[in-house]
């Protein structure tokens, strides 16, 4: 590359004639032109002429090179500076012939050496090339050049240096390196951002960046993504609503919506997004914002189910103790109807329909307290493998001979604190819910097993604690559940049977053990697919507790003690009043504490045995127990309830000290209980 400018050319021709006129005076002086000749061709003035227009030509060429806002810069073969202007010594802070005879090397930026010894390799093979490089100023800041380097030769082709034209383009590069540290910014925000963004294209319904957040919540990579339409996220109804708000968008600019666009694998994900509009080379383009509500909805709508269920629990809770009242008298007076009728009598087989009726009546209000988390458990140290053994015959009567039964029990599976009897309810109504999934016949699955939960596995199961716990699970391989019967299958009422075969309750029942017991049930089914519950319960380190012997068959004793009964319902009252007399027993009556502390005071003989409801409006029955405990320490205590929201019952668990008579009342069991109490030691009231 050469200088291009016409000074230059100007300023050789001048030089070379005078030279020649050099090579004439010194031709003449040695002979060699004649005299006629010499004197036109050596004379002063020629010559004079001759030099002075080599200094114009020589000072309208440095004019020209000084006054140009580029640097020009030309080298030799060893890459010392022979010449450099004054726009270069500017750009590096250099005084006028400083940079003479120094080596490039001295100005470029040692991160540059390397590549700098490398063009000047590429000079010296002829090689021309345009770049950028970084420069040190005298005062040690950075400046950077566009250098666009030539090389230079001799009339014989040999390289003798370079010549650069050197553009000062610091400015350029910091904005440049301010656009980079922006664009990284937004790289961070972008990219980095937890939250799922894309860009899309409003004109043409395409995408035209994401960011990793969206990519992990969708399950594409990257060109994936990009090369999808809006259509192969979004169905068909929500596509339509899209395209709608597309349009209000372009006059809002901000639109918020709730959207349940498809993951790469099929799946369903629920997001919030806020969409801005911008317009960007005369097309509008949205910038999204996505949220993943997928796990939010599923809590919220647990939410509202759990308080859907609890206040359905509370109804069916206050319901279940008026009706226990209602049936005590039922059953009761039932019971006296055919003690009173003989054998053959035409109207005993009526009042039986009617006692048979209260049983299932009594059934149903504990299935209630049960759902409601409600009812009276007595939990003991059980072995739930023993359980399941000790039920497997009549469960196999249930099932029938369609349905093949196995057990898969842990040998050495830990032991739980729950009611045996509630246990047994449990299996029993998991497995009648599997055989009605299998009415063509099928398998059955009772497996036991020590599980240790963990806060992995807990994340997944909402409401299991962490721990050691033992699973009790009964699966099927019936016909399975969809979404909509598993959000609601622990619902009272609720069932997939036909009109009148069914109640709802056997597996709200299940659930309102599982729960009052400390555990945990979790259900997995699918359509068509069969379906597992999963009972958890905590594990303890105690022994089993021993089995008692039942009194069933053993004829009921009755005594001649005194017994002081309070209970606020007046046909209650006198229905236990009526039981207990029948029974040899002299029993007094009040319908409040304020009556039985009157009572107390003037009854002089011994009173043996306080029976009192506990719900009772202004002073329940363990007050009135605690205060009747200090003028007759020597008294019994029995209570009688049939819920458990009372000073008596702990989170519906029976305290082991105290004596507990569940309602509905029965003349068999109020009779049992009570001689059971008299017989015993007296248990001290715990404050």
């Amino acid at each position: 590359m050469t200088l291009g400018i016409e000074p230059a050319t100007e300023l050789e021709t001048l030089r070379r004639r005078l030279a020649e006129a050099e090579q004439t005076i010194q031709a003449l002086a040695g002979g060699e032109i004649d005299a006629i000749t010499a004197p036109l061709l050596t004379t002063p003035l020629l010559l004079h002429r001759a030099q002075e227009e080599l200094r114009r030509s020589e000072k309208k060429y440095r004019q020209i090179v000084d006054t140009a806002r580029e640097g020009i810069w030309v080298i030799d073969d060893q890459a010392r500076t022979t010449f450099a202007n004054r726009a270069l010594e500017n750009m590096l802070g250099c005084e006028p012939g400083e940079m003479l005879g120094r080596s490039v090397f001295d100005f470029v930026d040692q991160d540059e050496w390397a590549r700098t010894a490398q063009g000047l390799e590429r000079r010296r093979r002829g090689v021309a090339e345009r770049q950028d490089q970084k420069h040190i100023h005298k005062d040690g800041s950075a400046v950077w050049v566009l250098m666009e380097a030539s090389p230079l030769s001799d009339d014989a082709g040999h390289y003798t240096g370079a010549l650069a034209m050197v553009t000062d383009v610091t400015e350029r590069r910091r904005a440049e390196d301010a656009l980079r540290a922006s664009e990284e910014r937004y790289r961070l925000l972008f990219d980095n951002n937890p939250l799922p963004i894309w860009l899309t294209d409003l004109d043409f319904s395409r995408f035209l960046a994401v960011n990793q957040a969206a990519l992990q919540l969708f399950g594409y990579e990257r060109a994936e993504f990009l090369a999808l339409s809006l259509s192969q996220l979004l169905s068909s109804a929500e596509l339509d609503e899209v395209r709608e708000n597309i349009a209000e968008m372009a006059v809002e600019g901000v639109h918020h919506a709730n959207r349940r666009p498809l993951k790469k694998n099929g799946e369903v994900v629920e997001v919030a997004i806020t969409s801005q509009t911008f317009v960007i080379d005369a097309r509008r383009v949205a910038l999204v914002i996505a949220r993943d509500m997928t796990e939010r909805n599923r809590l919220e709508a647990q939410l509202a189910q759990s308080r859907k269920m609890e206040a359905i629990g509370i109804l069916a809770g206050g319901v279940a103790h008026d009706f226990n009242n209602l049936l005590s008298i039922m059953v009761t007076y039932t019971a006296f109807a055919l003690d009173a009728l003989k054998q053959g009598d035409p109207l005993r087989a009526d009042i039986e329909q009617v006692a048979k009726a209260g049983d299932r009546a009594v059934s149903l209000t504990r299935q209630l307290l049960a759902f409601s988390r409600q009812q009276i458990l007595e939990p003991v140290v059980i072995d739930l493998n023993a359980t399941v053994a000790s039920i497997e015959p009549m469960l196999r009567r249930l099932l029938g001979e369609s349905i093949d039964m196995s057990l898969v029990s842990e040998p050495s599976l830990g032991r739980v604190s729950a009611d045996p009897g509630q246990i047994e309810q449990v299996i029993m109504n998991l497995v009648a819910n599997a055989r009605d999934a299998m009415p063509t016949g099928g398998e059955l699955t009772i497996e036991t097993a020590n599980v240790s939960v963990t806060s992995a596995t807990s994340s997944t199961a909402a409401g299991l604690k962490q721990g050691q716990h033992v699973m009790l699970a009964v699966g099927d391989t019936g016909s399975g559940m969809d979404a909509i019967t598993r959000e609601r299958i622990f619902e009272p009422f609720f069932t997939t049977k036909g009109l009148g075969k069914g109640t709802g309750l056997g597996l709200s029942t299940v659930l309102g053990i599982v729960q009052q017991s400390g555990g945990h049930l979790e259900l997995q089914s699918e359509l068509g697919k069969g379906t597992r519950f999963e009972v958890y319960l905590p594990r303890v380190d105690r022994a089993v507790a021993p089995i008692p012997a039942s009194a069933s068959g053993t004829a009921v004793q009755g005594g001649h003690e005194t017994i002081l009964v309070v209970e606020d319902d007046e046909q209650v009252l006198n229905l236990t009043r009526s039981i207990l007399r029948r029974n040899g027993y002299d029993v007094l009556v009040a319908s409040n504490g304020g009556e039985a502390f009157l009572i107390s005071e003037q009854h002089a003989d011994a009173i043996h045995l306080l029976l009192t409801d506990v719900v009772m409006p202004r002073m329940n029955g363990r007050q009135v127990a605690e205060r009747l405990a200090m003028t007759r320490p020597e008294m019994k205590v029995l209570f009688m309830t049939g819920y458990t929201d009372d000073a008596v019952v702990r989170q519906g668990v029976f305290d082991a000290d105290m004596a507990l008579l569940q309602k509905p009342i029965t003349p068999e069991a109020l009779a049992r209980r009570v001689r059971a109490v008299l017989d015993e030691p007296r248990a001290r009231l715990r404050s």
